[in-house]
């Protein structure tokens, strides 16, 4: 957690902590080259007032498993991801004020991205490939067989969607991984 004003994280590890992972308060933070996965409920979360970006990272939330955590990147301030990678989250990215995503992944989310209604005109995708789940776009919900019609949207240019062809279980590590 931190609550500074200003904070900077590089090359860090935030894993298996049971009330959350990256906890950020104040004004502005910058996660870089982290990875943050196994965290009991919310993977990253930027509270009312922060700014939070991050930038070459991987977040890898509990999955699906019983009982259901909420593994969430999770923006109430402002935020912007850029070459990032987001999977295994029962919300991939969750948006209440502002945010651009762009140059990233986000995969096997049942939510991938859950955008408020007043956040939408402060809402771009880029350049992102999104797959295997649902898009919440303010009060329209686009269902994982019509994301298409996402892609018509003005906030998405760029928009890929598509299943990642991943090499072997890069996201799914083993209970006893060192990460």
């Amino acid at each position: 957690s931190c609550d500074q004003e200003r904070g900077t994280m590089r090359n860090v590890v935030v894993r298996d902590n049971a009330i959350g992972g990256a906890l950020f308060d104040g004004l502005g933070h910058a996660l870089l080259n982290c990875h943050i996965y196994g965290n009991e409920r919310k993977q990253v979360e930027a509270n009312a007032d922060a700014s939070l970006n991050m930038r070459n990272c991987l977040v890898v939330g509990p999955g699906l498993k019983e009982p259901r955590t909420v593994g969430v990147c999770l923006w109430n301030g402002r935020g912007r991801l850029d070459h990032c990678t987001i999977v295994n989250c029962v919300v991939g990215v969750q948006v209440r004020e502002n945010a651009n995503i762009k140059n990233s992944i986000i995969a096997d989310c049942p939510m991938l991205i859950s955008i408020a209604k007043d956040a939408v005109p402060k809402f771009a995708i880029g350049k992102t490939l999104l797959s295997a789940g649902t898009v919440e776009l303010g009060e329209t919900v686009f269902a994982p067989d019509k994301l298409t019609a996402l892609t018509n949207a003005p906030q998405a240019k760029g928009l890929i969607l598509d299943m990642p062809k991943w090499e072997g279980p890069v996201y799914r590590l083993a209970t006893n991984s060192p990460g």
